[in-house]
């Protein structure tokens, strides 16, 4: 007899294909006897029921005058906050002792200068967290910086001379963090090391800085796209608050209850429904 022939669309299906296939079809037919259990059907009803409860309930709380106290809390928390927050930074930054490396102009012998001929104050301030304004030099490379200088002026009318060695810092960003060249000019954040430091008998630098973190000094501007999706929230905001308002308005007009929109004509006293009493109206 001929052995038949095997089409070539035919695939050897993979090892776990018949167990993932029959693991489906028992989840399929789990689920459809879930739902069809009447027991199913009763805990849905009475989820929906509380949800509509609770519904109800909170609509009866937060009526008008709620609403109102609760804007003016978020009112009054708002730049409560934000003056926390502003707080929280300026206190951050004044754990950092700020050096002004243009002010750093004096005498100084690049070729025999000795520790003990930087001043004091500088020397106190070895080990310590300081903060440096000025502008980036980098030192290896000019996309993925991993150690700059810091110089107090780049550019000048007229041509500013260069920075005495006193009046330079050399940074180092933290093993396996890079930074991005930036022209403005910027303030580092870091530990400060003061150490007279050669390299073939010649002084290079004088200051070290282990950078914590780098800030711009330019004036902050917001992206635009943040500035459209900010005016389209507050514009949807508006839109909602104004249709909320509109819709109270016309069912207080009209009789029915502003909360739950239930007809009141018959008893204006209290909304059967979600038990708001109106505005004006006297409870028996």
């Amino acid at each position: 007899m001929a052995a038949t022939p095997i089409s070539n669309d035919f695939k050897i299906p993979p090892p776990n294909a018949r167990g993932k296939t029959t693991l489906c079809l028992l989840k399929t037919k789990l689920i459809r006897f879930i739902r069809a259990h009447p027991w199913f059907k009763k805990i849905v009803d009475h989820g929906w029921a509380r949800i509509t409860r609770i519904r109800r309930e909170l609509c009866v709380r937060l009526n008008i005058v709620n609403r109102r106290r609760w804007i003016l809390a978020v009112v009054l928390c708002v730049p409560g906050l934000v003056a926390m927050l502003i707080g929280v930074m300026v206190h951050r930054q004044h754990l950092y002792h700020h050096i002004d490396l243009a002010s750093l102009n004096y005498p100084f012998d690049e070729t025999r200068g000795r520790i003990q001929d930087i001043p004091k104050s500088l020397r106190d301030l070895d080990g310590k967290n300081v903060s440096v304004d000025g502008y980036m030099i980098p030192l290896d490379q000019a996309e993925k910086i991993t150690s700059f200088a810091i110089i107090p002026v780049l550019f000048g009318d007229p041509w500013p001379p260069p920075p005495k060695l006193q009046q330079v810092v050399v940074c180092n960003t933290p093993s396996g963090v890079t930074l991005a060249y930036m022209p403005t000019q910027i303030r580092v954040y870091g530990r400060l090391h003061v150490a007279v430091e050669k390299d073939g008998g010649f002084i290079v630098d004088l200051y070290h800085l282990d950078v914590a973190r780098v800030q711009s000094l330019e004036p902050f501007t917001l992206p635009r796209s943040v500035v459209v999706i900010t005016i389209g929230a507050a514009a949807m905001l508006l839109v909602l608050t104004a249709r909320w308002a509109l819709r109270r308005r016309k069912r207080r007009l009209i009789g029915h209850c502003v909360a739950c929109g239930y007809d009141l004509r018959a008893t204006p006293e209290r909304c059967p429904e979600c038990g708001l009493v109106p505005k004006g109206a006297v409870s028996t």
